[in-house]
């Protein structure tokens, strides 16, 4: 998780965003970005709980 933060601000740094087809996440609003920082701090807290996780199912 931390890699891909570092990689979304530094597209941020060079003024490109970063878009989630899956998710409809898109880092270039206000908006996607505190959702995708949302996302990465529940990822980490999960983590740090020792929940593993869940498979997705097509």
């Amino acid at each position: 998780m931390q890699d891909l933060i570092s990689i979304v601000s530094g597209l941020r740094k060079h003024g490109t965003g970063f878009q989630s087809l899956h998710e409809a996440l898109d880092t270039s609003t206000l908006g996607g970005r505190l959702v995708f920082h949302v996302f990465a701090a529940l990822a980490e807290f999960i983590r740090e709980l020792g929940i593993p996780p869940t498979k997705e199912q097509d």
